[in-house]
């Protein structure tokens, strides 16, 4: 699992270089593989954190989580277009995607519940 892991994230070349030299990565080029959000100085590194974690925390807690659940099939390889069509149909359905509606008709922020 572990080295398929890497393989997804860093790539197979990112993955030889990780367990084939030992060299550690550093920020740039973990930057460069896209394995982090953001790069900022350790001043801005909590401030960073708290608006990721904001925006977030913000979306409808639904689809996020249908979404990441379809995101891990397919990085597994193990895509169940079928389930993702029912979690798609869930989510559409629900209380927040019509709240999502009405406040971008509104031109306001959302108030998700989860719904």
């Amino acid at each position: 699992g572990g080295l398929q892991r890497y393989v997804a994230r860093l790539g197979l070349s990112g993955a030889k270089r990780a367990f084939l030299t030992a060299r550690p990565f550093d920020a740039e080029r973990l930057w460069q593989t896209g394995c982090l959000e953001a790069l900022v100085s350790p001043e801005a590194f909590e401030a960073t954190v708290a608006q990721l974690v904001g925006e977030v925390a913000g979306l409808a807690p639904l689809a996020v989580q249908a979404t990441k659940r379809s995101l891990n099939e397919i990085a597994r390889g193990a895509a169940d277009l079928p389930a993702m069509r029912e979690r798609e149909a869930l989510t559409a359905a629900s209380q927040d995607f019509a709240e999502g509606r009405r406040a971008f008709q509104e031109k306001r922020r959302p108030r998700f519940t989860g719904r």
